[in-house]
């Protein structure tokens, strides 16, 4: 990125600008130096998330000859505590943080609700995935390889078009110049 993009990027006022203008607007959100630590918490949940994806659909394909008991019982242990952060650090930091500065809008409010639910829906299926992976690992498999591996795929499909929503969201944040702490007479 250019130095003059980037300088023009900085600022205490972040933005969001999404495909969900309509609804939605500009929405003002928080400090630049708020924004960059919940980006970056968002980006090291979503990191850990698509790792888990990537070994649960290397498991798909291994399906039903190439197996190994091994990597489905890790899998299976990670599903739940990978989950339960992200959504804890969603649920708790990231979306009351975007509400707070987005009381007037109702369409935001309902596009966090949604979030929140697939959050529910996610850890449900989740438990689903975690018993049918620790069955394969103790090679007592409670329904088909076919099955199993239908099921694998449409968790980590979920959970991989949730993190583009907010990836989305993420995105579109903008830094504008707006506070005087920022200016480089105030920061000596």
């Amino acid at each position: 990125m250019s130095q003059k993009r980037n300088n023009d990027l900085i600022g205490s006022c972040a933005r969001i600008r999404s495909p969900f203008d309509q609804c939605v607007g500009q929405i003002e959100i928080m400090s630049q130096s708020q924004a960059t630590d919940l980006l970056a918490l968002l980006r090291k949940n979503h990191h850990d998330k698509h790792a888990l994806c990537d070994r649960l659909e290397e498991i798909a394909d291994s399906l039903p000859d190439n197996l190994d008991r091994h990597i489905c019982a890790t899998a299976a242990r990670s599903i739940d505590p990978i989950l339960k952060k992200a959504h804890q650090f969603e649920e708790e930091e990231l979306f009351p943080k975007l509400a707070e500065h987005n009381k007037t809008r109702k369409e935001f409010d309902l596009i966090l609700s949604r979030l929140t639910g697939e959050h529910h829906e996610d850890l449900c299926f989740g438990e689903e995935v975690r018993d049918a992976l620790l069955a394969l690992a103790s090679d007592t498999p409670v329904q088909s390889a076919d099955a199993t591996g239908y099921m694998l795929r449409g968790f980590f499909e979920n959970l991989r078009r949730h993190m583009a929503f907010e990836a989305e969201i993420a995105k579109s944040i903008q830094f504008t110049k707006t506070a005087p702490e920022l200016t480089p007479s105030a920061a000596e």
